[in-house]
């Protein structure tokens, strides 16, 4: 079984950032928690609330891999004689396989490989290896998946830290572009195709129902007049038959390389022959595991943020509605 790559320091992490040389790529304290949170806040309110994502990782040590390139590399596929698109295709179809995911997409007239990237994010919330990588558009799901089970620690290693990632997609407009935009939604092997180019291809994609087709910064305040999170109409990607996506807020960014992870593909200059999207590195900011009861204090538990707001089991609700309500059980 191989090894997946991942940083060794925090010091090796820097130039791969865009704040890398600032104070924010280091929290250490409750008071610089506190600052950033403020920074952030300041941030959404005076942006659409879809020009920013995050993504939090409990391990700061962890790069930007999804679940599928991940296994791939840990179970070393491509020595096997077997390539990513069929790596990926057999799960599709297997997932296709399945009565009642044939059903619900069916219902929403979702057939052949309209259903691709529906279905992909569909299993990357419930624990198959997709092709694609979990962010959302508030701080408080990053902060959430980051302290997520989180122990006390008093050491300095990278392995204390955790991460909080932030994506400016309104910086990349034209670049990193919404899957809708892409022929009304494509299929898979349409998209790894594009990844089937030279060594300095860094092409990538996101899934969202909270933006419609055609997303520009003139149509913002006609989106959203009241920044509010709304879900969009029109091609609906990534909340069907999936009860965990919204109360996550989740976006999902779609990546065509087996072992390209994502902060390098935000990193031009690593593709400078060749190239063929101009994207920035983006921000990444480490905050100490000692830190995370204060998160939860400030951040997540005033906003009631936990285990069961963001993983909802329904019998669970419906029983705790019936107690609410005095309803004998």
């Amino acid at each position: 079984m191989a090894s997946i790559p991942y940083y060794s320091s925090l010091e090796e992490k820097r130039p791969l950032f865009a704040n890398g040389n600032e104070k924010s790529f280091v929290i250490d304290t409750e008071e610089d928690f506190d600052s950033l949170l403020l920074d952030l806040r300041c941030f959404y309110e005076s942006h659409c609330p879809v020009d920013s994502i995050y993504r939090g990782v409990n391990n700061a040590k962890f790069k930007l891999y999804n679940s599928a390139q991940r296994h791939w590399i840990r179970y070393d596929l491509g020595s096997k004689g077997i390539t990513y698109y069929d790596f990926l295709d057999n799960l599709l179809k297997s997932a296709k396989s399945i009565p009642v995911i044939n059903h619900v997409f069916n219902r929403y007239g979702y057939h052949e490989k309209k259903s691709d990237l529906p279905i992909l994010a569909l299993l990357q919330h419930y624990g198959a290896p997709t092709p694609c990588i979990d962010w959302a558009y508030t701080i408080n799901s990053a902060a959430y998946f980051a302290i997520f089970n989180q122990e006390c620690s008093y050491t300095n290693s990278i392995d204390d830290y955790v991460s909080i990632y932030r994506i400016d997609k309104y910086k990349h407009r034209g670049e990193l572009l919404n899957s809708k935009d892409w022929n009304n939604g494509v299929d898979l092997k349409s998209f790894l195709l594009l990844g089937d180019l030279d060594e300095h291809a860094n092409f990538c994609y996101y899934l969202s129902d909270y933006e419609p087709n055609g997303f520009s910064l003139d149509s913002v305040n006609d989106q959203y007049p009241n920044s509010c999170l709304q879900i969009q109409n029109g091609l609906i990607q990534t909340s069907i038959f999936n009860q965990n996506i919204i109360p996550q807020d989740g976006i999902l960014v779609f990546n065509p390389f087996e072992d390209k992870c994502l902060e390098d593909m935000f990193n031009i200059r690593i593709y400078d022959e060749g190239a063929n999207i101009d994207l920035d590195p983006f921000y990444c900011f480490n905050i100490h595991r000692r830190l995370a009861s204060h998160i939860n204090n400030v951040l997540l538990a005033p906003k009631h943020i936990n285990d069961d707001f963001m993983f909802p089991n329904m019998n669970m609700i419906i029983s705790e509605i019936k107690t609410r309500a005095k309803i004998e059980q």
